[in-house]
């Protein structure tokens, strides 16, 4: 049986990886399909921007949520370790 895959990117997910709570801030807001296709990233929105908040695998998962952004053209404004 393989490693289980992260809702948002299909890729496998190392069970060793150190997962750390980070925050993205990103211009805008997001539509529901995405903010759902990010699950379990926790997002709350205002009309400027929006503050994504999500434990995840330290690098790698970090940058699969910031290209799947990029990938929607979502500016991404910071990120801020939260540990």
């Amino acid at each position: 049986m393989g490693a289980p895959h992260t809702p948002r990117t299909g890729q496998r997910r190392n069970r060793h990886a150190r997962a750390v709570n980070y925050e993205v801030v990103v211009r805008g807001e997001l539509g529901p399909v995405l903010r759902a296709a990010l699950l379990p990233v926790r997002a709350t929105a205002t009309q400027e921007q929006t503050v994504l908040r999500a434990r995840l695998a330290k690098d790698r998962e970090l940058a699969d949520l910031v290209s799947v952004l990029r990938s929607h053209g979502v500016r991404v404004a910071s990120i801020t370790v939260l540990d």
